[in-house]
């Protein structure tokens, strides 16, 4: 046994002594031809950069757990059609569930006004159960952790700050426990200081009808007893998200037969859905694609880097028949090669860590607001081991795809004046050509695709115009006296509050004019009227009909065209005629052969009666992407006569300045001085919520327009080298034919000929590998078709065009080739 653990060890002696030979001498090969590691280093470093920036950001948002206590087994409850669940229902699911152990929840994070030291600033509030914290494994960095009295009605109202808004507005002072401030008129207490690290678990993958918000709030309040609330629960051992679903939409259909009618309790859904995965959203599907379209780019750089070894090769047949007529086996040579392209790799590597590095900001960048724990994107332990593998395995490809260099080689080959080619390597290069070419055109038109959707957003009819249009969303606070069990009260403060502050803000110097909207374009729709009648005809396909209100002077402030018909005036007021403007979807919908103007509106939801007074473009109201709906809007002023009530609207101001955000200082300085616990959020210009609207389809052209442009360039390298490869190749072949009085547009024709048939098979298969890889894009584009024939056509040219360029530059410097200088090359 002893002899035989001797002789395994010495193996293993003498194999790390031939792999440190190996090495020595592989980098000897890298230090003579500099100009080849320079090339293959930089190529690899692409590819493996890319890999590695994408992993780290899947890294940091799928792989690594959540920073909470046992996050395998938390879970998101979803319920629908509504969307927080009531005290009633946690509740019973507290007593009730046996599927999971804990439950916890949380309400926002919502804009809210931080009041203190006589200044207002906007924050971020959210309300979570006394619990929240321990439930996740959480303690304060200072202070204590909410209580089960502090969630008492009676109790006074106690808060625990960010760490941000600590530093921020607090310059770090431990005193602050204890301090009193007011969170949007509401005084309360700060006990604690919430840990640096804590990351709370609400995801940003907000849709596109809304401004980014910050997922992260910068205080915590305890939510009370009959709050409704976003649930977590942890997991009871040997139970399941499915589970746990089940047995909770049991009990949720059990417990709301008391609360719901029979029509609505059929419609309950639930779904228990892990964290994690709750939070990435869709974000995931994203990522995995750009990890797709980032591998193809590396197996491109794999290519070309063994293009270039497989070049290289046919320069050292001399030295590698010298290695065989001492004694090296073909294992060994194999080895050796293998070792100079994994060295190779290696170097790539690093300069790939670098530039994962540098492009890590802009991944939180693209991030943010979209997906949590974006700032925990880094080089860690595991992305650096991932680096070093992705380096290892493409050395080795690329090092595979080149022992073709050395088949046939003997100890002849010492001799041998002559340049030596093999057939079948030159075959391998065209094949190796054809596969990136073909990689490289499915980027290329993935590209062109979201480019076209880009475009197709942008040049769309919004039916208003944004420029130098400012928008600020503006919810005021209640004040004490107002009965606030009573609708009407309620109804006529908030549309006297915004008709009053509406007259002040077109005060402000810069601002032409001001109105204000429940919801404008891209905030969505919420709020409305079920099964209208129109003139008594009710519609068959639309149920429920959404219902903005504005105040004077909202469509002129929009620029919006008003097709038929009036716009509001200051006489449209509470008690008077209802009326009404409707947009072209409502008249598609309602009257598609008749004129809507002056039609009677009635509802199912209420006894309003609506005469239609105006017609008006139509809007986007969710998305660019989607067709507006049938909308309804109404005078501001008319709401205490509707059942429906608004408590915040948004303003939009036309100013004179086409960057409006010059006068949002003055803007809410003029809203501040009327009640500083105001709430002001969304302070934007309607430019930057249009671009936000597309973000996405941006931030996607942009990231496969740069890998389908590093890809072409790749390419287009990867023919220039096989097209000087074969004129290296054929050296005195080309100078024979120029001495025997060849035309040069012959020889141009069979240089070119060389990678025009490698290109034209590649750019066929990308053809077909692209018609089907696309319909993983299908969802991704707008105002186009994933087999857009215009798309393809670009491929095709773009591609082919440039091949062609590159092999005629090739080709231009073979026939200048002196027949002397060829017939003497060795």
């Amino acid at each position: 046994m002893s002899s035989l653990f001797r002789k395994f060890a010495r193996w293993i002696s003498i194999l790390f002594e031939q792999l440190r030979q190996d090495t020595r001498y592989a980098l000897r090969a890298v230090r003579r031809s500099p100009r080849f590691a320079v090339a293959a280093t930089l190529t690899l470093a692409l590819g493996i950069g890319g890999n590695t920036a994408i992993f780290s950001v899947i890294n940091a948002v799928i792989l690594r757990p959540l920073p909470y206590r046992d996050p395998g087994n938390l879970v998101l409850i979803d319920t629908s059609p509504i969307t927080r669940a009531p005290s009633w229902l946690t509740s019973a699911w507290r007593d009730r569930a046996k599927t999971l152990t804990q439950l916890a929840g949380f309400n926002g994070p919502r804009p809210a006004t931080l009041f203190h030291a006589g200044t207002s600033q906007q924050i971020d509030a959210a309300n979570v159960t006394w619990n929240f914290l321990s439930f996740l494994g959480i303690n304060p960095m200072i202070g204590r952790d909410f209580t089960a009295t502090d969630a008492d009605v009676s109790a006074p109202a106690v808060a625990i700050v960010s760490y941000e808004l600590w530093k921020r507005s607090f310059a770090s002072d431990p005193a602050v426990v204890g301090t009193t401030l007011r969170v949007t008129g509401t005084p309360v207490t700060i006990i604690a200081v919430a840990p640096r690290a804590f990351r709370f678990p609400a995801g940003g993958a907000l849709p596109a009808a809304r401004m980014p918000q910050d997922t992260q709030p910068d205080v915590l309040l305890v939510a009370k007893p009959a709050a409704e609330l976003s649930v977590i629960g942890r997991l009871s051992r040997g139970n399941s998200p499915a589970t746990a679903t089940t047995e909770l939409l049991a009990i949720f259909k059990q417990e709301a037969v008391a609360e719901y009618r029979r029509e609505l309790i059929d419609r309950l859904e639930l779904q228990a859905t892990p964290l994690q995965e709750r939070l990435v959203g869709n974000v995931a599907e994203r990522l995995w694609l750009v990890t797709g379209a980032v591998a193809f780019l590396l197996l491109i750089a794999c290519a070309n880097v063994a293009n270039l070894l497989l070049a290289r090769a046919s320069t050292r047949h001399r030295e590698i028949g010298l290695r065989i007529a001492l004694g090296a086996s073909r294992a060994r040579l194999v080895r050796l090669l293998l070792t100079e392209s994994v060295i190779l790799a290696l170097f790539g590597s690093v300069i790939a860590l670098v530039l994962a590095y540098m492009s890590m900001g802009a991944a939180r960048a693209l991030l943010a607001d979209r997906v949590p724990h974006v700032d925990a994107i880094a080089i860690d332990s595991l992305v650096f081991t991932f680096n070093v593998a992705v380096a290892a395995v493409s050395g080795m490809i690329c090092g595979l795809l080149s022992l073709s260099g050395i088949e046939g080689l003997n100890t002849a080959a010492i001799s041998d004046s002559g340049s030596y080619a093999v057939t079948g390597r030159n075959r391998l290069r065209q094949v190796i050509l054809a596969a990136e070419t073909a990689i490289t055109f499915v980027l290329f038109v993935g590209a062109v695709l979201l480019a076209e959707t880009l475009w197709n957003l942008s040049v769309q009819n919004r039916g208003f115009d944004a420029d130098g249009l400012l928008t600020v969303r503006v919810a005021p606070i209640l004040p004490s006296d107002v009965n606030r069990s009573d609708r009407r009260p309620r109804s006529k403060f908030f549309a006297t509050f915004f008709t009053d502050l509406r007259q002040r803000l077109e005060r402000v110097p810069g601002v032409v004019s001001a109105a204000a909207v429940s919801l404008g374009p891209l905030e969505g729709i919420s709020g409305g009227f079920s099964n209208l009648a129109v003139n008594g005809r009710t519609s068959t396909s639309e149920a429920f009909t959404p219902v903005a209100f504005v105040t004077p002077g909202y469509f002129k402030t929009m620029r919006t065209a008003m097709l038929q018909g009036r716009d509001f005036s200051d006489d449209d007021r509470a008690g008077g005629t209802l009326v009404a403007v409707v947009n072209q979807a409502f008249q598609r919908q309602f009257a598609p052969n008749g004129n809507i103007i002056g039609a009677q509106i009635t509802s199912e939801s209420g006894p309003e009666r609506f005469a239609i007074v105006g017609l008006t473009q139509d809007v986007p109201d969710r998305s660019l992407r989607e067709r507006s709906q049938p909308l309804l809007i109404m005078p501001l002023a008319q709401m205490p006569d509707i059942h429906i009530s608004w408590v915040s609207l948004t303003f939009v101001l036309r100013t004179i300045d086409r960057d409006p955000l010059r006068v949002a200082p003055e803007v809410r300085r003029s809203i501040w001085a009327v009640n500083s616990d105001i709430v002001i959020t969304d302070v934007a210009s309607m430019n930057t919520r249009l671009d936000i609207g597309m973000r996405a389809e941006r931030d996607s052209a942009l990231l496969f327009g740069l890998l389908g442009f590093t890809a072409l360039v790749m390419a287009t390298l990867g023919v220039y080298g096989v097209a000087t490869y074969a004129i290296t190749q054929r050296t005195k072949d080309i100078g024979i034919r120029i001495a025997l009085g060849a035309a040069r547009h012959d020889v141009r024709r069979l240089i070119i000929s060389q990678t025009a048939w490698a290109t034209l098979a590649g750019i066929a298969v990308g053809i077909v590998a692209a018609a089907m890889l696309t319909r993983l894009v299908a969802s991704m584009v707008y105002g186009v078709a994933p087999l857009d024939p215009l798309a393809f056509a670009i491929g095709v040219t773009v591609l082919g065009g440039a091949a062609l360029a590159t092999s005629w530059i090739a080709a231009r410097r073979a026939i200048q080739i002196d027949p002397i200088v060829a017939l003497k090359s060795e």
